[in-house]
């Protein structure tokens, strides 16, 4: 096993010992015991001194201890029981004006608490608790899009800010979803997939109002005020010239009047053929109704009829009004849009062709059946597996719901990509539940093994060499999943992985607001703060790359640089703007500790700062920034043996 493997296993393995040595753990703990404690000590004085304000449905502040039945109820909700530890030992609980216990029952309660909450199983049953369905952040939909569609969308860069939780914004317990980002995500789907899909250009549109006005009708109508009235049967004619072959739309604004309640029939014809036939049933004679009727209409000279054909009159009897049955037109318009032009197949971009191809519409294949050979092959990449049928159903009706609203196949497939980049299954990691097996491990699918492997050391979605390999099942084959991390690691989407993870890690982020004193530091520039988190990256990469250890980031005797960063430091010999290896060996500049970038981040703008660079050595490199207080001494003396030994054997 090589070295730096054994100095990795040596070091985690000291910590778990460390953190198991607790003085209330066992190797398993005993619950059947903390339950006894419970019941006898701690659930009696909880009766006494709590209960009366922190029990049922009304409990202060919401907190109702009586529902812990037992030491492991207490154990599950360790943050509520924490603040009651912190409550008792500083005596702010109970109130002043309440019932005090002793310091002895006090210290009784907090210490049990403590131990209890500090336990720890090191047995053999796993618990590898819940997955939460964590959303993709900014940059991992940036990474996707583009690896995807081969679409740099930048304004992914424009998205709020993700969350950040313990030094990290792809932590899936804080990213939410709020509706700012919804809306832009909206947007998002709508530009990236006009971009992936090209539908055939708009033709020009056509409006051709109608004066009622200049109507004229061969009987029983006549224009008055703002309408045209028929008061008996009659027609009135219009021509209209088409200046194209397609689909147009005949828009009547029309009221009507019954008698008996017999409602206004109209009939419209076009060169003498009857086309349509409506009847107009509104309210009142002043409330119009908006009517389309659409249109195929050859270019040319067409000739325009509405009939009113129902005339019915009823006169006054019997101190009854007279009722007439009548058409009053307010608005009379055609309206159409020339049918869109074919795109030029040297026009379509790749992706378009790619998914596309041959499935289009015809006589024998209906657009839904088209649409699904589409949808399947950017669904499929989009959801990270396989889509289902009733998926490939849903989003192909999209496309033909589309159509028939008259827009073109294109758009349809625009719209129904839109659907899926705002699919949760492509913005969340979805992982199905899996049944658990005593003793062992919920596995997950290859799928989903398959997408955490990507997003770990790609920071984006799986490419097709991995999804194949999970369709066969094959990911976990011996020797099979090894190749496929090498690759990965080798493959230059890891340059991701580095810029996210060490970018966040060491708080490289930060240099970006770094502002040192001009006058006191003259070679700092924008120039030189991009080399220098160039140079922590590429030490980074090359560590994960030669499978070195972890600590080489620490001591190493190397660097990357080019001819300019290397003259910042006042390393001779390099030359060319490449960046290089460069040896540091009888320097004192070792490790990520000396490069300019963490210096710079851990600085103050007029000078070093100890403490500043201290408590990033305690969070970023020792990680004690959320290790139990209690815990914090062990580890502390257990890095400290550790680098001892590891000292000794480089000797």
């Amino acid at each position: 096993m090589a070295r730096a493997t054994i100095d990795f296993i040596a070091f985690f393995a000291l910590v778990v010992i460390a953190l198991c040595l607790n003085a209330g753990s066992a190797l398993a703990t005993d619950w059947q015991k903390r339950n006894e404690e419970f019941g006898k000590n701690i659930e009696p004085l909880l009766k006494q001194f709590c209960y009366g304000c922190h029990s049922g449905a009304e409990a202060e502040s919401g907190l109702a201890l009586n529902n812990f039945p037992d030491a492991k109820s207490v154990f599950r909700q360790r943050r509520i029981w924490e603040k009651v530890a912190q409550r008792l030992d500083i005596a702010d609980m109970p109130p002043v004006d309440s019932p005090q216990p002793t310091e002895a029952e006090r210290k009784l309660v907090s210490e049990w608490i403590k131990s209890t909450l500090n336990d720890i199983d090191c047995g053999k049953t796993p618990n590898p608790g819940a997955v939460t369905l964590r959303r993709i952040n900014r940059f991992e939909y940036r990474n996707s899009i583009r690896d995807l569609f081969a679409i740099d969308y930048e304004p992914a860069l424009g998205f709020p800010g993700d969350d950040v939780g313990y030094g990290f914004d792809n932590i899936g317990d804080v990213l939410t979803l709020p509706p700012l980002l919804m809306e832009k995500y909206l947007r998002a789907a709508e530009e990236i997939s006009q971009k992936v899909i090209v539908a055939p250009s708009s033709g020009p549109i056509y409006d051709s109002p109608r004066k009622i006005s200049q109507l004229t009708a061969d009987s029983g109508g006549k224009f008055e005020g703002n309408r045209f009235v028929f008061f008996s049967n009659g027609k009135t004619q219009f021509e209209e010239q088409a200046p194209w072959t397609g689909r147009y739309t005949l828009e009547l604004g029309m009221a009507g009047s019954a008698a008996e309640g017999r409602y206004p029939k109209v009939v419209i014809s076009i060169d003498g053929k009857k086309v349509e036939e409506l009847t107009v049933k509104t309210d009142s004679p002043n409330n119009a109704e908006s009517f389309k009727i659409p249109l195929k209409l050859r270019t040319g000279k067409r000739v325009f009829e509405i009939a009113f054909v129902n005339d019915h009159y009823i006169e006054a009897k019997d101190g009854k009004p007279a009722q007439d049955t009548n058409l009053y037109i307010y608005d009379l318009r055609i309206t159409g849009q020339k049918p869109a032009e074919k795109v030029p197949e040297s026009a379509l971009p790749e992706t378009h062709r790619e998914l596309v191809r041959d499935s289009i519409p015809s006589a024998n294949r209906s657009v839904a059946d088209a649409a699904k050979d589409v949808i399947r092959r950017v669904a499929s990449r989009a959801f990270r597996r396989p889509a289902t049928d009733d998926e490939l159903s849903r989003l192909a009706a999209i496309v033909e719901q589309t159509v028939q609203a008259g827009d073109s196949y294109e758009v349809g497939l625009q719209t129904a990509l839109a659907a899926i980049l705002v699919s949760p299954n492509f913005l969340f990691k979805i992982e199905e539940p899996a049944a658990r097996i005593a003793n062992e491990y919920p596995k997950l699918s290859d799928f989903e093994l398959a997408t955490r492997l990507s997003y770990f050391l790609w920071s984006s979605t799986p490419d097709r060499e991995l999804l194949t390999l999970a369709s066969k099942k094959q990911l976990r084959e011996p020797g099979v999943l090894a190749a496929q991390l090498d690759r990965m690691i080798r493959d230059q989407r890891a340059r991701d992985f580095v810029r996210n993870f060490a970018g966040q890690w060491l708080t490289l982020r930060k240099l970006d607001h770094f502002a040192p004193n001009e006058g006191m530091f003259p070679d700092w520039n924008e120039q030189i703060r991009d080399y220098s988190r160039t140079e922590t990256y590429y030490l980074f990469l090359y560590v994960l790359r030669e499978n070195m250890s972890v600590l080489r980031l620490l001591d190493a005797d190397f660097s990357f640089m080019n001819e300019k960063l290397a003259r910042f430091y006042g390393v001779p010999g390099v030359q060319g703007d490449k960046f290089q290896m460069v040896s540091l060996k009888g320097q004192k500049r070792l490790g990520i500790l000396t490069h300019a970038s963490v210096l710079a981040v851990t600085s103050n703008p007029t000078r070093t700062s100890p403490v500043k660079r201290g408590k990033w050595i305690l969070d970023n490199i020792l990680g004690l920034r959320n290790i139990p207080s209690e815990y914090q001494m062990i580890l502390k003396g257990v890095l400290i043996v550790v680098a001892v030994l590891l000292q000794r054997q480089r000797r």
